[in-house]
């Protein structure tokens, strides 16, 4: 499926975004603010003209449908088709005249290049004669990420950089072409996850996260490595762009022939036993260094913990260690660990934590889930088959019973920035609330938790999104601004909810819960 489709609307071609959201989740988003965005037309010469949006429309099955964003019609269709799809050969000298053409343009209108670097290969479209239009930026973000992870880690967050508005605007758009170059010369993407430890929560956003740390770390084979045949300079200039640190001109002066990148005196000779030596070592060698970052990261704190107790010697260090050890605290944690033990504590109900992860960010968290956790404790303790379970274990048990239903699926995190003193990340997931909407304002439903009064018996999932800063204070990192950017009511009373998990069928809702999760319920 392509974001953007030509169509025709009231008897005139257009060219229109999918945003992937329903007509009411649209009117909630942040892009009604974005119908102001511009998009851009670039001639070979270099010239570029702007595109609006010129408005909206609904279209797709009765009940189902979805909001478009169109504008006057475009030629062309999406440069990552053409990259996957077509003869290497054909699809390098595309990619060639892509790269060469918004180059041109980006010389005299600063930012195009950020824009087609954040856009990725699926928000480009290439057109016969050559010329080559970039959507609208947020437009083209929010619009692929609302199709769901996958389709957004296939058609954007496997071709760009994670830190592209951070980085230099040439070495952003740089490293998205040197993606689709070294897919057409090494016949796969760079940044292959390898085996690693699984994590204590395994959440949707891994494989997005995971993904990012990869590309920050360079842990990809180098091109030289993945083609017997392929020429030094070439490999070369390939890797350079995807470690960051080659302008897009070392791609230009490849040249639009994809056969001259090969030694022609090897494309036909089997590889060399030496050489096959040396790909299984650079791979050995990437996936133990994955894997041993991976295990220190995730158990450093135990191996300390560990060791300080061993060493202790009197009463009151062994105190102070044991009461350390049951206190939150970010010490030590880098931003994307405070970022996902916060929304953890969320969806463990630990008040603790989440006062400690943000103490000044102005929000309801603290609140409510304070009062839900002392509400599921108090229900326990009159009958020990009520209290709250996950919507993973909703769904392993396939039935509530007593119980109330509460946590968090679908969790996506983005990074928007990144300096020494701040990480910004856009955070969404979805929020089942163990009671039956009191109204579409999330805000209502969940003072009337906060406050104690009785909840309405029933079931709600919400679709959240946040806007986060993580800054560094002191000695460590802690939330100082979770800002709301959407709270969708998905689903107001969950009656239908309930018999779809009893008969299966909820397992193809967009805010299941993962499979994994499940089966950890089963087990647990």
């Amino acid at each position: 499926m392509n974001i953007a489709v030509h169509y025709e609307y009231e008897g005139k071609p257009v060219l229109a975004i999918n945003t992937g959201l329903r007509p009411e989740a649209f009117a909630k988003s942040r892009l009604p603010k974005s119908l102001d965005e511009k998009g851009f037309i670039l001639r070979p010469s270099g010239e570029a003209e702007e595109w609006l949006p010129i408005g909206t429309f609904c279209a797709g099955p009765e009940g189902s449908e979805t909001v478009y964003i169109y504008g006057k019609e475009v030629p062309g269709i999406p440069l990552l088709p053409e990259i996957l799809e077509n003869e290497r050969g054909r699809a390098w000298e595309k990619l060639y005249q892509t790269v060469k053409t918004i180059r041109a343009a980006a010389k005299s209108a600063p930012g195009i290049a950020r824009q087609a670097a954040g856009c990725g290969p699926a928000g480009i479209f290439i057109a016969d004669e050559g010329s080559v239009f970039i959507l609208p930026l947020e437009i083209c973000i929010r619009s692929i990420a609302a199709q769901g992870n996958a389709f957004e880690m296939e058609n954007r967050l496997f071709w760009i950089h994670p830190d592209f508005r951070a980085l230099p605007e040439e070495i952003s758009f740089s490293f998205m072409a040197g993606t689709l170059a070294y897919y057409l010369l090494c016949g796969k993407r760079p940044f292959i996850p390898v085996r690693r430890p699984k994590r204590k929560l395994e959440k949707e956003a891994a494989p997005a996260e995971y993904t990012a740390g990869l590309i920050r770390k360079n842990f990809f084979e180098p091109a030289g490595v993945a083609v017997w045949a392929l020429k030094p300079e070439a490999a070369e200039a390939i890797d350079g762009m995807l470690r960051g640190r080659a302008p897009i001109q070392a791609f230009l002066d490849l040249g639009p022939d994809f056969s001259a990148l090969f030694d022609a005196a090897k494309v036909n000779l089997p590889e060399t036993q030496e050489f096959q030596n040396r790909r299984t070592a650079e791979a050995r060698k990437r996936e133990s260094r994955v894997r041993r970052e991976a295990f220190i990261r995730y158990n450093i704190g135990k191996f300390f913990t560990a060791c300080v107790l061993l060493c202790g010697i009197v009463v009151v260090t062994i105190i102070v260690i044991s009461e350390w050890k049951f206190q939150p605290t970010t010490l030590g944690l880098t931003p994307d660990e405070v970022l996902e033990d916060f929304y953890d504590g969320i969806h463990t109900l630990n008040g603790k934590l989440i006062q400690t992860y943000a103490p000044k960010a102005k929000t309801n968290y603290h609140e409510f889930i304070n009062m839900l956790f002392i509400t599921a404790k108090i229900r326990e303790t009159i009958d020990r088959n009520s209290g709250i379970i996950t919507p993973a274990e909703l769904f392993a048990d396939k039935e509530m019973g007593t119980r109330s239903v509460f946590g968090i699926t679908g969790f996506m995190v983005a990074p928007v920035s990144r300096t020494e003193a701040e990480a910004v990340y856009t955070v969404s997931f979805y929020l089942w609330v163990p009671m039956a909407a009191k109204s579409n304002d999330i805000n209502e439903t969940l003072n009337m938790i906060a406050s104690g009064e009785p909840m309405p018996a029933g079931l709600s999932v919400y679709h959240y999104i946040d806007d986060i800063t993580v800054s560094y204070v002191k000695d460590r990192w802690i939330i100082t601004s979770i800002k709301a950017a959407e709270r969708t009511l998905i689903e107001p009373d969950g009656e239908k909810l309930l018999r779809s998990v009893s008969d299966g069928s909820a397992l193809e809702l967009p805010y299941a819960p993962v499979i994994e999760e499940i089966e950890k319920a089963v087990i647990d």
